[in-house]
């Protein structure tokens, strides 16, 4: 609390006044940074086809939550699941739900997908979640062997989009 004060530029008592606890300015974090990276799939896709617009969208998700930012709240959520195991309330799986959606959407956009059941739309949706956004993400932050550049972001997930696309014809 003593750091979230002074870097607020607020003391310590103003904080609890207005959070009422440690607990409470740590639910007023989350949710604010929950609205701001489930908003992220809002922007709207460019004109083209499934994989201008897959691969337009996993740039955004990946270059958001490579940020400072995302990193501050990946921390916080940690921190959470560490300090208030309780507080875990399946927020951060209703923004990727929210991510997988988009791509959901994308793919039922393509006429071309319109012989596929709802249940292998939402497994390939799902699939390339993974591949073109969390894969990434996790070599930037965890393994390592991908630069954190918008250049190699987007190779990244034009390759990967190249290699899916001998096998899923909506991509091409």
């Amino acid at each position: 609390m003593d750091a979230v004060a002074a870097a607020s530029q607020v003391s310590k008592r103003t904080l609890y006044q207005r959070f009422g606890s440690k607990r409470g300015l740590l639910l007023a974090i989350r949710e604010q940074e929950r609205g701001y990276f489930a908003a992220l799939v809002d922007t709207p896709l460019p004109q083209g086809n499934v994989r201008r617009k897959m691969a337009f969208l996993a740039n955004i998700l990946v270059e958001a939550t490579t940020t400072p930012r995302a990193l501050a709240f990946m921390g916080l959520r940690e921190e959470l699941r560490r300090l208030e195991p309780d507080l875990e309330d399946g927020t951060y799986q209703r923004v990727i739900d929210h991510w997988v959606s988009a791509f959901q959407n994308i793919l039922r956009s393509d006429p071309g997908v319109s012989e596929a059941t709802p249940e292998q739309i939402d497994f390939v949706a799902g699939f390339l979640f993974d591949a073109l956004v969390t894969i990434p993400q996790r070599r930037i932050l965890r393994q390592g062997g991908l630069s954190n550049t918008a250049e190699e972001k987007t190779a990244f997930i034009d390759a990967t989009l190249d290699l899916l696309a001998s096998g899923v014809p909506a991509l091409r």
